[in-house]
C-alpha cells in the first residue's frame, strides 16, 4: 500500500472519529468524489439517468463482470479483481445523478477500489 494512501486512510478515520460520520472529500481525479463511508465513494454529475446507467454498465463490463443489474432500482453488482462492487445510481435535486460506488474485498472495505471504479465511470461519462 502506498504511503500516501495509508496517510489518507488514517486521516479519514481520524476525521470520521472526531466528526461522526461526516463525509470526506477524496481526490478521485477530476471526478471530485466524496467518501460516504469507509467503502463508498459518491460521484455526482449533471447527466441523465440513462447516461449515468449506461456509463456505469459499460465501465463495469470493461473492468470486471456484472453479476446483476436492476435498472428500475438503479442497482448494479459486479466482480472486479476479487472485489465485490455495488453501484447505486440515483437522481438528486436538479439534473444531478449520483453514483454511489461501494467496494468490498474478502468482506473488508476497499475504498481505493471504489475510488478507482468511480474514476473509470467518470472517464466513461466524459467520453460521451
Amino acid at each position: 500500500m502506498k504511503i500516501s494512501t495509508l496517510i489518507l486512510m488514517i486521516t479519514g478515520l481520524v476525521l470520521i472519529g472526531l466528526n461522526g460520520c461526516a463525509p470526506l472529500l477524496i481526490g478521485t481525479g477530476a471526478a471530485g468524489g466524496v467518501a460516504l463511508s469507509v467503502d463508498t465513494i459518491r460521484l455526482e454529475r449533471n447527466i441523465s439517468y440513462e447516461n449515468a446507467w449506461n456509463a456505469t454498465m459499460e465501465t463495469l463490463s470493461e473492468i470486471g463482470s456484472i453479476r446483476s443489474a436492476e435498472k428500475q432500482r438503479g442497482k448494479i453488482e459486479a466482480q472486479v479483481n476479487e472485489a465485490t462492487i455495488t453501484v447505486l445510481v440515483s437522481k438528486q435535486p436538479g439534473d444531478t445523478m449520483a453514483m454511489d460506488v461501494t467496494a468490498r474485498k474478502k468482506g473488508l472495505p476497499a475504498l481505493q477500489m471504489a475510488e478507482t471504479v468511480a474514476d473509470r465511470i467518470n472517464s466513461q461519462i466524459r467520453k460521451k
